[in-house]
């Protein structure tokens, strides 16, 4: 039965296999790895003096691991330590990315999208600084600028979705898209041509 294993990654380490030029990883043959177990890396804090040990999808850090910027990669193999020079104690592991059966990669894991209440909380953000509606698509575009991930099939009909759920917070605007709900005493309203 496949596994997710939670690996804590150093920057340097996580960004070169984000940005797909390390596809392995070295460990300590500690948690029973097989061949088809899923890694989840999970990026940790450059920070100095911080307590919190992950670097956050919102920006600054955390120390809850659902909230830490982390990559999916299915173990494709695994050198065992005792020969080629690697202690017995270590493996290498071969890392491949997780397809969706139609030979797109994707993240399979449940910890790939962020949970729809922190979407939610980004996405108000993203509007307070913006000073028009925003459509779906340029809502996903911020959202995964400010790293926070949206697996679906659909990510704008995901966000959409989201905020939909959320009329007490967001209103979307007829082919303008959304915007903070007026009541929001923050919220800029717009005037009848749309201009604030």
């Amino acid at each position: 039965m496949a596994v997710t294993h939670d690996l804590k990654t150093l920057p340097v380490y996580f960004d070169a296999v984000e940005r797909g030029e390390k596809t392995f990883e070295i460990r300590r043959d500690d948690r029973g790895f097989q061949k088809g177990d899923t890694v989840r890396l999970l990026r940790l804090s450059e920070q100095p003096g911080v307590t919190a040990i992950f670097t956050s999808r919102l920006g600054g850090t955390t120390n809850d691991p659902d909230y830490a910027v982390s990559l999916h990669r299915r173990i494709s193999w695994i050198l065992t330590g005792g020969q080629f020079g690697l202690e017995p104690s270590y493996v290498i592991l071969a890392l491949g990315l997780i397809e969706d059966g139609k030979g797109r990669a994707r993240n399979a894991s449940p910890y790939a999208s962020t949970p729809p209440e922190v979407v939610a909380d980004a996405a108000e953000r993203i509007l307070r600084e913006s000073d028009r509606p925003l459509k779906r698509g340029a809502l996903v575009k911020a959202l995964r600028a400010e790293g926070v991930e949206i697996s679906a099939a659909d990510a704008a009909k995901n966000v959409g979705t989201i905020l939909w759920r959320r009329p007490d917070r967001f209103e979307n605007v007829p082919g303008e898209g959304y915007r903070l709900r007026a009541s929001d005493p923050s919220a800029r309203p717009l005037s009848l041509n749309g201009e604030g």
